[in-house]
């Protein structure tokens, strides 16, 4: 499928202001992981944010962010399931992905 976006021009721009304002509740997460790592709820914020942006990039054929965005949303889903702890290199990770879909 390839996205005209033209045609699409309306649901890619959706898709954006959708996707800031889940990089922004992504960023808030991390701020509140950084006061308590065993901050559940913003575990699943996260995982939330990554996995509606993953779903709908993968939606829009917007492949390098969909691929991103699930990558990001396995780790955080291994830190749900409290099979990998949170410290500080996976909050860089996570910023630092949550740059790029930005950009």
């Amino acid at each position: 499928m390839d996205l005209n976006i033209e045609e699409n021009q309306e649901l890619l721009v959706e898709f954006h202001t959708e996707a800031v304002d889940h990089l922004r509740q992504i960023e808030e997460a991390v701020l509140e992981l950084e006061q308590d790592v065993t901050n559940c709820d913003a575990i699943n914020s996260m995982f939330r944010s990554f996995h509606t942006i993953k779903g709908v990039a993968g939606f829009l054929n917007l492949i390098p962010v969909n691929r991103l965005a699930h990558e990001i949303e396995s780790l955080v889903d291994l830190v749900r399931n409290e099979e990998l702890s949170v410290f500080t290199g996976i909050i860089d990770l996570v910023l630092e992905n949550k740059d790029t879909i930005t950009q």
